[in-house]
């Protein structure tokens, strides 16, 4: 409805020669949601107004731990991440190491082709000694995936190649 709008307007003018038209929303903020409808003008009037549709759709970000505390991981452990839609198509990656930078895990995501956009971040939290100085080798990395596309996805992880390791997804 037209209570959506604040009615704030902008037009593109014609300019001859020109075969594409486009102009910049500015000060937008940071996932914020916005709406955006277009309407053409012609020697026959305005058209019809569009449907509005979010300009920001939908993100979210899902939490990939990978633990061990025996001490016992080498090189080798790798996991898929299996990625669900809503109406429930799947997709499962080839097999990551647990050492994957974050670029690598996002490139391999980014060959499934059912999510729109895809930022990784990676945090190594592993260390040879707790806070009281006692000797752990323990393993810990966190992979925080931001997914942003038009539906909700859920992700899990195939840890059958894990080893000792714990996949955790929040």
């Amino acid at each position: 409805s037209d209570a959506m709008f604040d009615h704030s307007s902008a037009t593109v003018s014609h300019i001859s020669g020109l075969e594409e038209y486009y102009f910049v929303i500015k000060n937008l903020e940071p996932l914020e949601s916005y709406f955006v409808r277009v309407m053409a003008y012609s020697a026959q009037g305005f058209s019809e107004p569009k449907m509005a549709v979010p300009l920001l759709s939908n993100m979210q970000t899902i939490d990939i731990e990978l633990v061990d505390t025996s001490g016992t991981v080498d090189f080798s452990e790798t996991f898929k991440v299996q990625v669900t839609t809503v109406d429930g198509f799947q997709r499962i990656t080839n097999p990551i190491s647990v050492y994957a930078t974050s670029r690598e895990v996002e490139n391999e995501l980014n060959t499934l082709g059912i999510i729109g956009a895809i930022s990784v971040d990676r945090e190594d939290r592993s260390s040879v000694f707790d806070s009281s100085n006692i000797e752990t080798n323990s393993f810990d990395i966190r992979y925080a995936i931001t997914l942003v596309g038009d539906d909700e996805i859920s992700l899990s992880v195939n840890s059958d190649s894990l080893g000792p390791i714990t996949a955790v997804v929040n």
